[in-house]
């Protein structure tokens, strides 16, 4: 029994009955994919010069195809890597772009930080010192409150001995209108 080639292999169309019993996935074909149509392929032994020939274009074609197909990886790797070294390049500057804005911000939160804490310090100064005056102040409330307890005591003093005084001149003038 002779073997023979699936026809799916060289672009020709299996018919809808034999594609469903198929279990291989069928190449697309499209204008620019579609191979010319060769003379069904014969034993080795019968193969002539025209199909030889025939079969040799088909191999170059599929060759310079592929050499194509070859060309187009390239181009596009060249690209992805011109591409990939670019976005390194933008990453780094982004990176760099980061890190100076990271050391600006922490110089800006260090100053503030330390305007704070002088803020705080003369905050915490300035009710140190009105903790200082209202003392001072009381004090001095005190020794006005002392002083004039012991005025009026004196001016009490005083009219007393006013009286006191005038009971004696009276009594003195009485005693000398006396004699």
């Amino acid at each position: 029994m002779p073997r023979e080639l699936s026809p799916a292999l060289f672009g020709r169309p299996q018919k809808p009955e034999a594609m469903e019993e198929s279990h291989e996935p069928m190449m697309p074909t499209s204008p620019a994919n579609e191979m010319p149509m060769s003379p069904p392929v014969h034993p080795p032994q019968q193969m002539d010069s025209v199909e030889a020939q025939v079969f040799s274009a088909q191999l170059e074609g599929l060759k310079e195809r592929i050499h194509k197909m070859t060309q187009k990886i390239e181009a596009l790797e060249l690209k992805s890597r011109s591409d990939e070294g670019q976005s390194m390049h933008k990453t780094e500057r982004v990176q760099s772009s980061i890190k100076h804005m990271e050391s600006i911000i922490r110089t800006h939160v260090g100053d503030v930080n330390g305007k704070f804490a002088q803020v705080a310090s003369r905050l915490n100064q300035q009710k140190v010192n009105e903790a200082k005056i209202e003392q001072m102040l009381d004090r001095h409330a005190q020794v006005v409150q002392t002083f004039e307890t012991k005025l009026l005591g004196l001016q009490k003093v005083i009219s007393e001995q006013e009286l006191l005084l005038m009971n004696y001149k009276s009594e003195l003038e009485a005693a000398r209108r006396r004699k």
